[in-house]
């Protein structure tokens, strides 16, 4: 640890020594103001930098666009306004070298107006994008997916940071949300969903070892932890609704980076000034695989991944149609060593081969329809593939397929949407989405014991449709009472299965400072995919698909919120919630088997069959206090108390796997002026969370068998040591005249806390042990911007 700190401190003492300016640099604002609800320019709306003295400002042109040049480097307050429109405050904006920064407003028009005098507010920056949405929802920013420590610029691990959030291990990002299974989330960019977008995923997971979705490119987006909006479906966890920004349609710009995310490139610009168009992407390819390559070897299974992001933007005289996607692979290799002098357990002489694939490409046409109204239609395709292979070594060193794994899934959908606003009272969303999936499984488990057999657990190609549609709306029922509702239906052509889902939200907001809400959501979701399509041969040797009738999972979630602003940048907010789940999947065979406790390391195809006789309950409290960043520092504490409970096929009610009962998170950082031109930030995090729950293993009946036995009566009741970890990331701005620099080093699990990742038994020294998370691990991060 004093190693590591004094050599982040030498690092960053050399870069300010060789890189102080007496001059001060200059960047430019840039962007565009449009009416939240209609997506129309604002012309005329002021822009103004109201730290400065005397203050720097714009005024939108026709096209709602401003441009405000020779803003001095550093973090900056934006202020927003328009008549008849609620004011907009943008804090702390970093203005940069190099780079233009460039904000896209969206403002809310006032609902009230009273002898000639608009009634307005600013707009709190922690409300989400989503209107629609006023419970269990937060916006975030770029620059907090990078800032916090921790967080590897992945949205993430950054999310696991906010209340009622958890994740099962650090290894990887899937993350736990309010008690609920990871596979309970769904992802959305741009309005098409998404397949899991994370580099080494697992068929049924919605994380992976690596993020594939690239923070460089990503706009403000929102997190929904509960009761969401009526537009959001077949998911009954959380949401994430993710937005890509354009590229810049003025100027071409470029960024190189490297740190654990991998060595990355980028650039964006205009196609044409004239026509406003732009591009925007980024490829990046694994740190590791990188330094492999050039003789330096750190771990024995090299993690190879790499990805390529993209969007282009072509505005037309009424409208403009967008061209996005993501791509990406990732592989690992361990090899076992051939030499059984030095095998010390299981792994020793296993051999694994596993990774995954991404592929998401979307059109998306916008138009206006009238002043008030607009249209998208957006068309995607998207594929997933996760893989698996394990093989053994015997003693004479000959390798024996073990099993394997090869998993396809993908969609192809249709998105449209109609947005109106009906006066300023009321606005109104309705869309329909149609989903063509298909899915091509393979997976085999060999036996070579007494005699070589194979066992097909699945092998199958097929296809099914799903339709969604939904429809929903804001009324302001007064100056302090707003009410958000709608409805969201689904239908599963596979099985005839379908779901109508009312939503309902109320906000009161007494004064300017609190408010008060209530939320309530019904929300269903397919079982995953794999389930649905498990294969048994009936008495006559027929294939079978057992589950092919399972009906959806189906959630109620009731949430109430409390929020005071304590002044422009320190917020408190307190959630308490119950959710009661219905129709979750539990083993036939198995009965203490439920879906419900599904993880990251599970295997979704174990050839258990089903039944939708599960039930559930999640129930909390949660607390956020918040200071945004000013004045050159910010802190978020969250604390969590909650229940996660499941009862099995024997009536038995049980913890699920991810009732660790508590978490609590303090994070912060503060940043000091180095020179004129330049910034050194400190960041730290501190995480503690209950331990996770896990099924006994029978030491005596797994020495007998040669193999894990479980005691499936204690199933849960055992509960591994707390979770604790402390980040810390010393980061150091360099701003020159035309280019900028960031040098970041990060260290992970400073204490080097072993925190347990989960127990199995080692049938080569026939006892229990313990495989563990991340150590104490270093990183460092430099990135540079022209």
């Amino acid at each position: 640890m004093k190693q590591f700190l004094f050599f982040a401190v030498n690092i960053i003492f050399l870069f300010v020594l060789f890189n102080a300016h007496g001059q001060v640099f200059e960047g430019v604002i840039r962007g565009e103001v449009i009416d939240g609800e209609t997506q129309r320019p604002l012309p005329g709306a002021t822009v103004l930098v109201s730290d400065m003295s005397p203050a720097l400002g714009s005024v939108t042109d026709d096209a709602g666009k401003f441009s405000i040049k020779k803003v001095p480097v550093g973090r900056h307050k934006i202020i927003v306004t328009y008549i008849g429109y609620g004011d907009v405050v943008l804090s702390s904006r970093e203005v940069i070298s190099g780079k233009e920064l460039y904000v896209r407003v969206e403002l809310s028009e006032s609902p009230v107006v009273a002898k000639e005098v608009i009634v307005s507010a600013k707009k709190d920056r922690g409300e989400p994008l989503n209107e629609m949405a006023i419970v269990s929802a937060k916006t975030f920013t770029v620059e907090e997916t990078s800032k916090y420590a921790g967080s590897w610029g992945d949205p993430s691990r950054m999310a696991s940071r906010f209340a009622g959030v958890t994740i099962s291990t650090d290894e990887r990002n899937d993350i736990v949300v309010r008690g609920n299974s990871p596979s309970g989330m769904l992802w959305r960019l741009d309005g098409v969903d998404i397949p899991n977008p994370n580099h080494f995923s697992v068929a049924g997971s919605s994380g992976g070892a690596i993020s594939m979705i690239n923070n460089n490119l990503l706009d403000n987006s929102d997190f929904f932890t509960g009761a969401f909006p009526a537009e959001y479906g077949n998911a009954v966890s959380a949401v994430f609704d993710l937005h890509m920004r354009k590229g810049n349609n003025e100027k071409h710009e470029y960024f190189a980076q490297f740190g654990v995310n991998g060595f990355e490139l980028g650039a964006e610009g205009p196609f044409s000034k004239q026509k406003k168009s732009s591009y925007l992407f980024s490829y990046r390819y694994s740190t590791l695989a990188v330094l492999d390559k050039l003789g330096v070897s750190i771990i024995d299974a090299v993690p190879v991944f790499q990805d390529l992001s993209f969007k282009l933007n072509f505005p037309l005289k009424k409208g403009a149609i967008s061209v996005f996607g993501i791509g990406g692979y990732s592989k690992a290799e361990f090899e076992p060593v051939a030499d059984s002098s030095r095998w010390h357990d299981n792994n020793s002489y296993f051999g694994e081969r596993t990774g995954s694939g991404m592929g998401v490409f979307a059109v998306n046409y916008f138009r206006p329809a009238g002043q008030d109204s607009y249209f998208k239609i957006i068309l995607s395709s998207s594929v997933n593939k996760p893989f698996y292979s394990k093989d053994s070594l015997d003693y004479n060193y000959v390798s024996y397929k073990y099993s394997e794994a090869d998993y396809l899934s993908g969609r192809y959908s249709l998105h449209g949407f109609y947005n109106t606003r009906l006066g300023n009272k009321l606005k109104i969303k309705a869309g329909i989405i149609e989903n063509n999936i298909f899915i091509h499984n393979e997976v085999n488990f060999y036996s070579w014991n007494p005699v070589y057999s194979k066992t097909s657990y699945s092998s199958i190609n097929k296809n099914t449709w799903l339709s969604q549609a939904y429809f929903q709306g804001k009324y302001l029922l007064s100056t302090h009472w707003s009410l958000n509702g709608g409805f969201y239906g689904m239908f599963l052509f596979l099985n005839n299965r379908y779901s109508i889902e009312p939503r309902l939200s109320i906000k009161y907001a007494p004064g300017a400072v609190h408010s008060f809400s209530l939320g309530y959501g019904f929300h269903s979701q397919m079982q995953p995919l794999p389930v649905y399509y498990v294969q048994v041969n009936d008495n006559s040797g027929n294939v079978i698909y057992p589950n092919k009738n399972l009906d959806f999972i189906r959630s109620q979630h009731i949430v109430f919120s409390y929020e005071r602003m304590f002044n422009e940048y320190l917020k408190v907010k307190t959630e308490l919630y119950y959710q009661n789940i219905t129709g979750s999947a539990l083993g036939n065979t198995n009965p203490v088997y439920s879906l419900l406790n599904f993880g990251a390391g599970d295997d979704i195809l174990t050839g258990e069959t089903f039944n939708n006789n599960g039930i559930g309950k999640n129930y909390g409290a949660e607390l956020t206090l918040e200071k945004y960043l000013n004045k050159g520092w910010y802190f978020l504490a969250t604390g969590s108390l909650f229940n996660s409970e499941y009862r099995d096929g024997n009536k038995v009610w049980r913890n699920t796997r991810f009732n660790t009962q508590y978490a609590w998170n303090v994070l912060g950082g503060k940043e000091f002026k180095a020179g004129k031109n330049n910034v050194i930030g400190i960041n730290l995090t501190i995480v503690n969370i209950g331990g996770q729950r896990y099924i006994p293993i029978d030491l005596s009946a797994s020495q007998l068998s040669g193999a894990e036995v479980f005691i499936d009566s204690l199933a849960f009741t055992k509960q591994y040591s707390p979770y604790s970890r402390v980040d810390i990331r010393i980061r150091y701005r360099f701003n020159h005249k035309k280019y900028s620099q960031e040098l970041a080093i990060e260290l992970g699990n400073v204490f080097n806390r072993k925190n347990v990742d989960f127990m199995y038994y080692d049938k080569y020294s026939e006892s229990i042990k313990y495989k563990y998370q991340l150590p104490r691990i270093p990183i460092v991060f430099y990135r540079i911007e022209f």
